[in-house]
């Protein structure tokens, strides 16, 4: 019943706007709330609740204040960034080379760098201020290429994601290989 008392007090106090109550312990150390004054009861406001969608959500981590301390450079990144080639899985069969090629929107910013790796390991010979490379002379067998493009202080700028891909050489064992010359 208290409850049912309590509940119905919100509710009109939503629909008024603002409303006085009172609020008391009895001996028992049971809380009660009126809408009438009673012997020892403190009074409190009770305020309306805010109508559905009139108050503002809270401000997201990126939102203008938090960036308030930030300069253009810190706020940048790239809306697109991965890989073009090689797909997938994708499989070069007796291929000498194979061309890597990477995306980015907006295309890479004057002073960033591009790290990429090639089954965990960083590419020393891929030059930092382009997109594209070709691997020559690959062995056979399964690759990971992935990387990261990095800001002029080191903060990366966006992640590549890991594309596997495969090269076979034909075999001495091939059928249908033709012999190499005797010399």
């Amino acid at each position: 019943m208290r409850y049912l008392t309590f509940c119905l007090l919100l509710m009109g106090a939503s629909s008024l706007g603002a409303m006085e109550a009172w609020r008391w312990v009895d001996k028992d150390g049971v809380v009660h709330f009126s809408d009438q004054p009673m012997p020892g009861a403190e009074k409190f406001q009770l305020n309306a609740a805010p109508k559905p969608g009139s108050v503002a959500p809270p401000a997201s981590p990126r939102s203008s204040s938090s960036q308030a301390g930030l300069n253009a450079e810190d706020a940048f990144h790239y809306n697109r960034c991965g890989v073009l080639g090689p797909s997938q899985d994708e499989v070069f069969q007796g291929s000498d080379t194979v061309k890597a090629a990477l995306e980015l929107l907006p295309n890479l910013r004057s002073g960033d760098r591009v790290e990429v790796t090639l089954n965990g390991q960083i590419v020393l010979d891929w030059p930092q201020s382009i997109t594209s490379y070709q691997f020559n002379a690959l062995p056979r067998g399964s690759y990971q290429l992935s990387g990261r493009v990095l800001a002029p202080d080191g903060r990366t700028l966006c992640t590549l994601p890991v594309v596997t891909f495969h090269v076979r050489q034909p075999s001495l064992l091939t059928p249908g290989r033709a012999a190499a010359p005797r010399s």
